[in-house]
C-alpha cells in the first residue's frame, strides 16, 4: 500500500472512503422470509409472518386445557 502524506492525500483517501460507503446500503439483498443458511437480513413483514406461524404451532393452555386462538 502506498504511503499517504499531506492534506491532498488525506482528502483523496476521505473521498474514496465516502464513495465506497455510499454504495453499501444499495448492495444489500433482503429475504422476505427467514431462510436457512442465508446471511441476508429479513424484512419486518417476513419476521412477523414467521412469528405468526410459530404462534399458531405452539399450543396455549388455560386452566390446564389446551386452547387454540
Amino acid at each position: 500500500m502506498e504511503k499517504l502524506a499531506g492534506s491532498a492525500a488525506i482528502a483523496e483517501l476521505i473521498h474514496k472512503t465516502k464513495a465506497a460507503l455510499r454504495g453499501k446500503q444499495d448492495t444489500l439483498c433482503f429475504d422476505t422470509a427467514p431462510t436457512s443458511d442465508s446471511t441476508n437480513p429479513v424484512t419486518s413483514g417476513g419476521v412477523k409472518a414467521a412469528l405468526d406461524e410459530l404462534k399458531r404451532q405452539i399450543p396455549s393452555y388455560e386452566n390446564g386445557d389446551e386452547v387454540s386462538y
